[in-house]
């Protein structure tokens, strides 16, 4: 009994670890697009006054391009999402004292229910080592070179 509640508390951590590096890694995606679009039209204001057309449509296609991941991916959207999604995970969770092992399952049922959110497939393992090491396992997923990426951008 004490390994399923064990199990449950681990998956409920690391759902709602999971979720909280996809948050940050969206807010970081969100902060980059909009600087870029700030710098890129400041650019092309400038390069426009100075009457050069290449560097102009160049730097237009940059600022174009930023507006399209932040139109396409939208980012302050998708971390909102995360971050209340990871609430669902973290109420059990912190609530563990108070609950039984069945009614911890039952809310871990629930949160994954009702978490609408998609997930970004190469921060799972990194989610997982994150968990492991919190609660002081030895065993750690070997991750790949983008998986390594991705998870120090989140």
């Amino acid at each position: 009994m004490e390994s399923n509640r064990y199990t449950t508390l681990f998956h409920l951590r690391c759902a709602a670890r999971l979720l909280e590096r996809q948050c940050r890694l969206m807010r970081r995606v969100e902060i980059a697009a909009r600087a870029i679009s700030f710098l890129s039209g400041t650019a092309a204001f400038a390069a426009i006054v100075g009457g050069r057309p290449v560097l102009t449509l160049l730097i237009g296609l940059l600022l174009a391009c930023a507006q399209a991941v932040e139109f396409v991916l939208r980012p302050g959207e998708r971390a909102a999402r995360y971050a209340r999604c990871a609430r669902l995970y973290e109420r059990p969770a912190s609530r563990r004292g108070e609950l039984s092992d069945a009614e911890l399952a039952q809310s871990l049922t629930d949160a994954r229910e009702q978490d609408d959110s998609d997930e970004i497939e190469s921060l799972r393992r990194a989610a997982w080592n994150d968990t492991a090491a919190e609660v002081g396992a030895e065993k750690r997923l070997t991750l790949t070179r983008w998986e390594r990426l991705v998870s120090a951008l989140a």
